[in-house]
């Protein structure tokens, strides 16, 4: 998310486009197909600070050619410092050093937009920016009043369309960073204005930035290691295999007339990034991503 930070133009005409925050300029429908002059005659792509390339702006039904920068930044990242992330092949047979490695897929340290749980989490995450942003106002861009309570999540900026049968499908740009605190608005969630001279988000697009440029170190939309418990019923049937129900409709479970229901459960911690194989009635190597596997009678 540094690469918000890089001037569009040349060094010998930075001085010439640079401008503080304009406030009048909405970020995600101002943002213009081709270059425009400005209040002091020069050229800019459209931003809110007339140095910097526009990363909100998006197409949509009255604009369908904009730049939508923002997808850059799903193609684009900062290689984990953390060991075991990738497998490195052989230089001198993979002679394209040092991009000879293949991901496991695994990001350690990050944490999972999409399963913090609480206030503790979300403000140890945002540090010094804990007074300009509440866990209650992230907690509801996760989710969209008629629906579930999680039909928003946070991924990929290419996967707006991929909701549940009635919900709307999500502008792209609010899939990730650039998420606009309620549809429609012109003000990303991430997004907070400050006066303080130490870091005035008027006049700097730096610290206008901050807070997505923070997070786009330490958090994630993905997630390799899952926690899943399955909790196994026995239900009554009829001599032709159907369901027996009760005078409400519901199945009979086994012993519920007497008061001793039996169920079996099970705990296991499941790492899809392990390689293993699937196909249809076989087991290959699945138990590799068993982690920890618990069964309780």
């Amino acid at each position: 998310y540094e690469l918000m930070n890089v001037p569009f133009s040349s060094p010998g005409e930075l001085t010439s486009h640079f401008t503080v925050r304009d406030s009048t300029f909405n970020p995600y429908t101002d943002d213009p197909t081709t270059l425009t002059p400005t209040r002091q005659g020069v050229r800019q792509l459209g931003s809110t600070f007339g140095h910097l390339l526009n990363f909100h702006g998006h197409d949509d039904s009255t604009s369908p050619e904009r730049a939508n920068f923002y997808r850059l930044l799903d193609y684009t990242e900062v290689p984990s410092r953390y060991v075991g992330t990738e497998k490195w092949l052989n230089a001198s047979v993979f002679t394209n050093s040092p991009f000879n490695s293949i991901s496991h897929f695994r990001y350690p340290g990050k944490i999972n937009l999409n399963t913090i749980p609480g206030d503790e989490v979300f403000d140890a995450l945002l540090g010094d920016y804990t007074s300009e942003l509440s866990y209650t106002s992230f907690n509801g861009s996760r989710w969209q009043t008629g629906g579930s309570r999680f039909n928003r999540p946070y991924r990929n900026s290419h996967e707006g369309n991929l909701v549940p049968p009635g919900v709307p499908v999500m502008e792209n740009v609010d899939c990730g960073l650039f998420r606009r605190a309620t549809p429609g608005s012109d003000e990303s969630i991430f997004d907070f204005n400050l006066n303080d001279v130490t870091r005035d988000t008027e006049r700097s697009g730096y610290f206008k930035n901050a807070l997505r440029q923070r997070l786009g170190n330490m958090v994630t939309t993905r997630s390799s290691v899952f926690a899943i418990w399955v909790t196994v019923g026995y239900f009554e049937v009829n001599e032709d295999g159907t369901l027996r129900l009760d005078p409400t409709g519901q199945g009979i479970e086994v012993g519920a007339e007497t008061g001793e229901i039996v169920r079996n459960r099970g705990f296991c911690i499941f790492d899809r990034s392990v390689p293993m194989g699937f196909e249809p009635g076989k087991n290959h190597n699945v138990e590799r991503g068993i982690l920890v596997k618990s069964i309780i009678e």
